[in-house]
């Protein structure tokens, strides 16, 4: 599995909005190609910059996931911490924020 990405688009991770931007916490993504599954757990911080600001640092967000094996798999499950900021990468498979609406 090395070399492989994941962006967590797919999860429409949301901090803002409406809802109080926690709609998707708890959906779970099938991560194709892959015995994983991705479940966003919690925004645990929001930084950025605010909608027509001016800012001088974009700022970021931290969200925490679980990466689960698909049932039958018997894989343990991992606690993914990571930041618009940077990817990580766990299992050979490197995750990345890639849009926060």
């Amino acid at each position: 599995m090395a070399g492989r990405s994941a962006e967590c688009s797919a999860l429409g991770a949301s901090s803002r909005g409406a809802s109080g931007g926690r709609d998707r916490i708890g959906e779970v993504v099938p991560l194709d190609d892959t015995p994983y599954i991705l479940r966003l757990v919690e925004v645990e911080g929001d930084s950025r910059c605010p909608v027509e600001a001016l800012c001088v640092w974009a700022g970021e967000v931290r969200l925490q996931a679980v990466l689960a094996a698909r049932p039958g798999m018997g894989l343990p499950d991992r606690v993914l911490q990571f930041t618009s900021q940077r990817p990580i990468v766990a299992d050979g498979i490197e995750f990345r924020i890639a849009e926060v609406t």
